[in-house]
């Protein structure tokens, strides 16, 4: 009888599956191609040639070599390692930019949490980047298949109470109580520091209650959870007062609840030939074979994961396990044994012995005939559906947004070099496959050559009549003659140096197309050895890179994308979530605490990924900040206040970084923030009333002290002496600051750092270096103004003398 699974699809599951297994039949011959090469690229990249000489085992001699090189192992071990290291953990992975005025406000904490889910919770995420970059390169391409998971097990534990307790009344006697239900649940369930008892009723089952609780996870942080409860009295006779009450507890606890990624194997996904896209409209269907344990299975029925499973299906599932041996339905099966642990979605590695086989379906409801899908409202539609072909049973079929609300295929592909019009890829073996060949002919022929020469044949008189044309010519070997008249010595020509010759350009074209370089194998090139040829030369040999970086992060932007939507649509109504803050000032500062709800999520955001060729290299990283650091923090920069202290400060840290080193905090201290620099008439007034005034690093020096020293030359028989003494030190300090910003110049100067006459105005000193007279101290002015024939103010100590300019 066909099966209703609700929202009016009916079908006809026999059909059905006969679809299912024709339309994968039918696909694994369309791609059989790309499925049969993939081991020959695996063999070639991991170093694994199949055309190594096998000589018989009772011949010592090599008639000829069949040696290949590992140029495509090297192409690879210099690749994947780039690929890997694109990916920058101390920055955002995932970038975010919003789609909508609303969502301007709300992206620094959707992006905060997007990478917080990326790297803390999903599982093994470093290994699966890390495996899906090797697959890539190898094969050309890798599916990733992701989903939703939330995975609980089922705890039991046993407490044992006395049935009787002792109190006294107020006289002082002692006599026992029973222990009730109620006492035993506060003692279990309402610990005030760390769980609180919410509510608790018997169920229709004798002595078992059901307890809702909370339990506390943060300072202010509670979470409500359900435990089951039975009471059992456990009665001694003999010795009443030795009677106890065991109390069972039985709860649900998740164990994990989040997304979790899968890299396919190829061999295990299928999918009609030169489609150019895995999502509808452009594939009408895709099949994945999936191998599951029997107790998975069994959990997600009893979830109703599998909605259309009974236990009838359920029993002819158990019957057509696949066996160790064979790998095929097995007739007589094992018994299963159910575990208290009961693991929800996950993709666990099965054991052979309880393994099912079953297929994941994504189809569009027109690629199913009227005679399958007997109900169609005429509204174009994705469906997901679970085969278990051996059995001949159908698990589920539903729409696609009832499972994944954001109707997209949990599928997407990773790709290395493009395949036009497909949406699969090529690798670097299959690319440089035919180079390779050319390369270990060339090499064969030196080999074969130089044993010649090392192991030349020799001649001899044969002892009878024998035919020399039965006998092959080998290195080191005799070769019977009739005659001593026929004795010739063979002469060989030295074609030694046109063969390597020929090796190299060979090698060069596999260099240029493999996108193999001096840099990325560790080679100093013979460009000139400055900071800006450095730079250039490492950004034109990083560019074809680039462009495959872009091509993989294509892949990786889908489905980061299905990541989100999974989220949004899964996720807990609130999230607690850790943020590492790279610009703190301490250690403690470092992390920082936050929240999001579900609907403080973006909808549908823009998501881009940080994979940029610069993470890839140090060096690179290392001559771009340095050259960086050069060119912005010069005098002409800093006076024009186009580079301020803080970022000096991040040029220091983005130095240290490129050099690795992981302690950048406790090696260079954040400037403070300074205040704005002050007018020197408002200087006077402020210290007029009595307060110091710091001087300002951003200040005009010399305008600064020579208003100041006008004012003590012109006022100063009017000003008292303790706030004479406060603008003296103002200008002291200001003559001290303007003589160690100086000194600093002087010395990067001297170093070679900072050219003067290229970054200094005109070719020569700025303002203050051109009016030495700020160096000199506050009394040296004062003094030669009074040899100027200047007014002496009043308070100043008759023992100043007049200084030489």
């Amino acid at each position: 009888m066909p099966k209703n699974p609700g929202f009016n699809i009916i079908l006809d599951e026999k059909k059905l599956i006969q679809q299912v297994e024709a339309d994968l039949a039918s696909d694994r011959i369309a791609t059989q191609t790309y499925r049969s090469n993939r081991e020959k690229w695996q063999k070639l990249a991991l170093y694994r040639p199949e055309n190594l000489n096998e000589e018989d085992d009772t011949s010592d001699k090599k008639e000829e070599f069949h040696v290949s090189l590992p140029l495509i192992p090297i192409a690879v071990e210099q690749t994947h390692p780039r690929f890997f290291a694109a990916y920058n953990k101390l920055r955002p992975f995932i970038k975010m930019y919003p789609t909508s005025q609303g969502d301007i406000k709300r992206i620094d904490l959707n992006q905060k949490y997007a990478n917080w889910a990326l790297h803390n919770n999903t599982p093994h995420f470093n290994h699966l980047f890390d495996e899906n970059g090797l697959i890539t390169i190898i094969e050309g391409f890798c599916p990733v298949h992701q989903t939703w998971s939330k995975e609980s097990r089922k705890t039991k534990t046993r407490h044992f109470f006395p049935a009787t307790y002792l109190v006294s009344d107020n006289e002082g006697n002692i006599y026992p109580i029973p222990l009730t239900v109620e006492d035993i649940i506060n003692e279990l369930f309402n610990t005030q520091d760390i769980r609180k008892l919410t509510d608790y009723k018997e169920t229709k089952t004798e002595g078992e209650y059901k307890i809702t609780y909370q339990d506390k996870v943060d300072i202010n942080d509670w979470i409500n959870r359900t435990a089951y409860m039975r009471v059992v009295i456990e009665e001694n006779e003999e010795n009443p007062e030795q009677s106890r009450i065991m109390a069972e507890v039985v709860s649900v606890e998740v164990m994990f609840e989040g997304v979790r990624m899968y890299n396919l194997d190829y061999d295990h996904v299928y999918h009609p030939k030169d489609i150019v896209h895995l999502q509808a409209p452009e594939n009408p269907h895709i099949i994945i074979q999936c191998e599951r344990p029997f107790a998975e299975i069994k959990a997600r029925m009893e979830n109703k994961i599998y909605d259309m499973l009974t236990e009838a299906d359920l029993e002819k599932i158990r019957k057509n396990l696949l066996t160790e041996k064979n790998n095929t339905p097995e007739g007589d099966p094992t018994t299963i044994t159910d575990a208290n642990d009961d693991i929800q979605d996950t993709n666990k590695q099965p054991t052979a012995q309880d393994t099912v086989r079953f297929y994941e379906c994504y189809y569009s409801k027109s690629a199913l005939g009227k005679d399958i899908l007997k109900s169609d409202d005429g509204i174009e539609a994705e469906l997901i559906m679970t085969i278990f072909p051996d059995a001949e049973v159908v698990g589920r079929v539903k729409y696609l947004e009832e499972i994944f609300r954001h109707s997209i295929r949990p599928l997407s592909m990773t790709v290395f070099d493009i395949i036009p019009r497909s949406v699969l890829g090529r690798g670097l073996p299959e690319k440089l496959k035919g180079v390779q060949e050319v390369y270990d002919d060339v090499w064969n022929q030196v080999l074969n050559y130089g044993q010649v020469i090392t192991l030349p044949f020799f001649f001899y008189l044969a002892g009878g009549n024998m035919n020399s044309d039965v006998y092959k010519l080998r290195p080191g070997e005799g070769f019977p003659l009739s005659s001593l008249d026929d004795v010739r010595f063979p002469q060989f020509t030295n074609n030694l140096p046109i063969d390597f010759a020929m090796m190299q350009q060979i090698y060069g074209h596999f260099e240029r197309y493999g996108k193999i370089n001096d840099p990325m194998m560790g080679r100093q090139g013979q460009a000139r050895q400055t900071a800006t040829a450095t730079l250039k030369l490492l950004a034109e040999s990083m560019e074809s890179l680039s462009v495959n970086f872009e091509r993989y992060k294509r892949g990786w932007c889908e489905i980061f994308m299905n990541f989100w939507q999974l989220h949004r649509a899964y996720m807990p109504e609130r999230v607690k979530f850790r943020v590492f803050n790279q610009m703190a000032e301490t250690d403690q500062d470092r992390w920082e605490f936050m929240e999001i709800s579900r609907q403080d999520m973006i909808e549908h955001p823009d998501i881009d990924i940080d994979i940029t060729i610069e993470n890839t290299s140090s060096l690179f990283q290392r001559e771009l900040y340095e050259h960086l650091f050069q060119l912005f923090v010069n005098p002409v920069s800093i006076q024009a206040g186009i580079i301020q202290p803080h970022n000096i400060y991040h040029l220091h840290k983005k130095v240290l970084q490129a050099y690795r080193e992981p302690d950048e905090i406790n090696l260079i201290s954040k400037p403070t923030v300074m205040p704005p620099p002050v007018a020197p008439e408002i200087e006077i007034d402020m210290m007029m009333g009595g307060k110091y005034v710091q001087p300002n690093a951003q200040e005009n020096f010399q305008e600064h002290v020579a208003q100041h020293m006008q004012v003590l030359m012109t006022k100063g028989q009017f000003i008292p002496p303790q706030i004479k003494q406060l603008i003296l030190r103002h200008i002291k300090d200001t003559q001290q600051m303007a003589q160690y910003q100086n000194e600093m110049l002087q010395m990067s100067q001297a170093a070679g750092k900072l050219p003067q006459q290229a970054l200094l105005p005109h070719g020569g000193g700025s303002d203050f270096m051109a009016k030495p007279d700020v160096g000199r101290s506050p009394m040296q002015s004062y003094g030669q103004a009074l040899a100027a024939g200047k007014q002496n103010p009043q308070g100043v100590t008759t023992n100043v003398m007049p200084m030489q300019g």
